[in-house]
This record gives structure tokens, sequence and C-alpha cells, in this order.
């Protein structure tokens, strides 16, 4: 309503210039009815003029009928806050001036002397068509051919930034084409991907136990054996399990019968060695000695070896135990 009650006062007859400004910043503040709680410092901001002039005027206002105005008091304090002001709409509205015709609407003269009206063209209808819906050969060009040299796409296969427990971190080093080394994971992530290469082993053990009637710590032997032939093959395993169930019954029953006959020909030795068992890395999840445990000492990272070789205990990692001995010191 603040607009329109903006306009009235625009409109009104009877006002001079002043009177017409402070009733102007009045009826930026009113609510439906004219009523305005502004208070006299603020409308004197708004207007620029000092707070006697708009007190001045607000008088005037006043003996119009055009404005009333109510004394405030602050119940708590007793003192005096902005006064309640309401304006008088309805006299407002009946002073509007007498409709005027003004020779200022000079739209449509505004015109340069280049414009020319338009002409109907004479070129077919159908060649229009044609026009509109077929491109130039050059835009066609431009829009299926890119500019050369610039590759939009990414190359076949994407970046793969996860590293495969059967690829020998020396070898995907060199080929990566990428410098930036990945930032170190904590402690937490390489427990949760250590506990998750663990179950999909666990999954490829039963394969082996239910296929050839092996005992649990025969068949995760039988993995381990799987496990390191596909290494030396530099042969990428996504599955162990799906891997193992590949194999034919005789292949994993002739790894277990090898290793059932280094079990009994150890034993005829009377020695009191444990079983020949190929150690994994836990960090990296490949047989030692770990050739990324060692890569990353070199660069002058051992903080990840040092917990590795805390975990898995100096009997399962001598390789770790000499390659941080030459840091250590």
């Amino acid at each position: 309503m603040t607009i329109q009650h903006m306009n009235l006062v625009f409109q009104a007859e009877g006002l001079n210039h002043s009177e017409k400004v402070v009733l102007l910043a009045y009826c930026n503040y009113t609510d439906p009815h004219g009523y305005v709680w502004a208070g006299v410092d603020r409308i004197a901001d708004d207007t620029g003029a000092s707070t006697s002039t708009v007190k001045r005027v607000r008088s005037a206002l006043k003996a119009k009928n055009l404005l009333a105005t109510k004394r405030r008091v602050d119940p708590r304090t007793g003192e005096s806050i902005p006064n309640l002001t309401r304006i008088n709409l309805s006299l407002l509205e009946s002073m509007r001036r007498a409709p005027k015709e003004y020779d200022d609407n000079l739209v449509e003269a505004l015109t340069f002397d280049s414009e020319e009206p338009s002409k109907p063209s004479d070129e077919n209808p159908s060649d229009l068509r044609m026009d509109q819906s077929e491109p130039r050969a050059d835009l066609r060009m431009d829009q299926s051919e890119p500019t050369p040299g610039l590759n939009l796409t990414p190359p076949y296969g994407g970046l793969n930034l996860t590293p495969n427990p059967s690829v020998h971190p020396s070898d995907s080093s060199s080929s990566g084409g990428v410098g930036a080394s990945p930032p170190p994971k904590r402690p937490a992530e390489e427990e949760e991907e250590t506990s998750s290469a663990r179950r999909r082993g666990r999954g490829a053990v039963q394969v082996v136990m239910e296929r050839t009637g092996a005992s649990e710590e025969e068949a995760d032997q039988v993995i381990t054996l799987v496990r390191e032939h596909a290494f030396k093959k530099n042969i990428r395993i996504a599955s162990m399990s799906r891997y193992v169930a590949g194999f034919a019954a005789e292949d994993l029953e002739a790894r277990l019968a090898e290793i059932r006959r280094q079990r009994g020909s150890e034993g005829r030795s009377g020695g009191s060695k444990r079983p020949r068992r190929l150690v994994m890395c836990s960090h990296h999840y490949v047989p030692v000695p770990c050739g990324a445990c060692q890569v990353e000492i070199r660069s002058g990272e051992t903080e990840t070896a040092k917990r590795t070789l805390a975990k898995q205990g100096p009997e399962n990692r001598p390789d770790l135990v000499e390659w941080l001995a030459p840091a250590s010191t």
C-alpha cells in the first residue's frame, strides 16, 4: 500500500514542495490504514531536512487535517518515545488534481534516420525453412570437430587411483603418469582396508575347502600359493574368491598335494620349524618382501612402515627390519 499512498501525494493539489517531500517520507512507512511508526529524526534523515523543518512542515500538515499525531511515553521509564502518526488517506485522495493532457509522450516519435520499414521478403518460404533448419557448413564443422590439440574426454579407462594388490608398486609407479603421490592414509583407513582384504580372502578359503576337502589352514596356504603365482605372472585379481572358483578341481588338489608333501617332508626331517607360509604385507596385501613398503621408506615416508612392523612383528617382517635400520640411523 505504500506505493499507492505515495502516488496520492504526487497527484494531490494544494501542497507545496516541502509538504509533499515530508508527506512522501511518512507514506514510505504507512500501513494499509495510514498509520506511521517513524519518528521525526528518521523523517529528517530520509528527506535531508533538519528536525526543526520537519516539525514545522508537520504542523502545517496537521493544520490541513492531513496528519494526526499522538504523544507516546515509555511506561517503564516515563520518557517520551516517537509519536504515532496517521495520514488522512481519504482527504489526501480527495485532493487529487483534475485530469490534464500532457504533450510529453514521445515514445513513437523516437526514431532514427537509418531505420526503414521492413519489407516483405522475396524469398520462397520453403527456402526460409531450409535456412532455419540447416546450419551453415562451417558451423557444422565447428560443432563436430574439436579444436586441434584439445582433448575434452578422459583417456580410455579413466585414471585408476586405487592400489591393486596383485600389481607390484615398482611397476605401477613408473607407468602411472602421475607425479603427485596420494595423501597418507589414517590408521583407521588402513585397518579398514586390511579387514576388507581379509574378508575377501576368507571367501576364497571357503571355496578351496569345499572343492578339495582341505582344512582351513591348508586352504589358506593354497590361496597363498595362488596369490604368489598370480603376482609373479603379473595377473590382476579383482576378486580372489571368483578367481579361485574358476580353477579346475585338479589344479586346486595339485596345490594342496604340494603343501601336504612339503609338510610331510618337514615332519620327517624331525625339525621343529613351522611349515613354509608366505607372509603378506598387512598394509599393501602383497607377498613379503613388500616392494611398496621399500619405495615408501626410500622416499622418506617411514611412519606407515613402522606401524606395519609393530603390527606384524619382526619375525614376519624381516624386510622392514632391514630397510628401516638405515633410515633410523
